[in-house]
């Protein structure tokens, strides 16, 4: 936010452009930083494999509720690139408390559990495989010419 004045004079030296810009700017800046918040939390969300409930969400959000609002707003109402930055703060913002709702009531302990179970059943597949090589070498005749 601090150096949007220098990012604009990279693109344009137009003052009508710079200040239309400069209005919408807070906006752009509080947009990526939700979108930030929402790529991590996509990422913890598949993790845990909460994928469907994700995918769900950003359709339900962005295609249902962001596309309509942004027309509405944007196109019909004449409202233009402003109330495109506005339309898609809130939609963001919904989605974000949603996703830290799912993953402060999630399960932590079982999905713990069940990392800690597979973890066991790798290590002890493990041994046993190790345990049979050498049972392979101990029995194999040593056959000498």
């Amino acid at each position: 936010y601090v150096f949007r004045i220098y990012i604009f004079q990279f693109f344009t030296s137009d003052p009508a452009v710079v200040e239309g810009a400069n209005q919408v700017w807070w906006k752009v800046c509080t947009f990526f930083f939700m979108l930030c918040l929402y790529l991590t939390s996509c990422s913890v969300a598949v993790s845990l494999g909460m994928q469907w409930m994700l995918g769900a969400l950003t359709s339900v959000t962005t295609w249902l509720v962001t596309a309509p609002a942004v027309v509405y707003y944007a196109a019909w109402l004449r409202g233009g690139l402003e109330a495109v930055w506005s339309c898609l703060l809130l939609p963001y913002s919904i989605m974000n408390l949603i996703l830290y709702y799912r993953f402060a009531r999630f399960d932590w302990e079982g999905f713990s559990a069940s990392i800690r179970e597979r973890e066991r059943a790798a290590i002890d597949a493990h041994k046993l495989q190790q345990q049979q090589k050498q049972q392979d070498t101990e029995s194999t005749p040593l056959v000498m010419a």
